[in-house]
Order: C-alpha cells, then structure tokens, then sequence
C-alpha cells in the first residue's frame, strides 16, 4: 500500500493515532517501510506479529533493511512486491489485478 493511499493526503501527525491503532493489533502482521535514496528499502516501525518473519527481535528492526531482517522466502517475496508497487505506482501487485 503506498503511503498516499493510505493517508488520503493527511499528514503523519493527522495519522499518527490511526497508525497507532493499526500496528497495535496483534492479529495482523503490520509494518512501515521506507525507500532510501540509495533505493534500500528500510523498516521504519513495525507490529510485534511481524515479529513471526524476522530473524532478529523485532524491537530491534526499525532502520534495518528488510533483506537483511527477515526471513530468507519472505524477505525476497516482499521485497519484490514492495518494488513492483513502488515501480507501477499501484497498491495492488500484477497478480493481485
């Protein structure tokens, strides 16, 4: 999901309570990641059910890059997905279309 879908164009202090609220369910795996110039791709934060695909505490992810924190299969799965949104401009992956 790219930021602008989400926000609607609100800013982060306008989100910060629906974030909250987002990465605080336990149900589901949540997380917020964000494009370095240098094109890595970094956890900024994240819900302790992510904590189920990395390969650290998941406390100590933020700043990390997703290649290097998560699981092997699941890393270069979202990694790619990540980048096809990021490259198409769309929330929703070719085979989500």
């Amino acid at each position: 999901m790219t930021e602008l879908y989400a926000t609607k164009g609100r800013t982060l202090v306008e989100m910060e309570d629906i974030w909250r609220a987002i990465l605080s369910d336990p149900n589901i795996a949540v997380g917020v990641v964000r494009l370095d110039p240098d094109g890595e791709l970094r956890i900024i934060e994240a819900n302790p059910a992510a904590g189920a695909f990395s390969t650290i505490p998941w406390s100590e992810a933020p700043g990390e890059r997703v290649r290097d924190i998560m699981i092997p299969e699941v890393a270069d799965y979202f990694e790619a997905k990540l980048r096809q949104c990021l490259a198409t401009g769309s929330r929703k992956t070719t085979s989500e279309r």
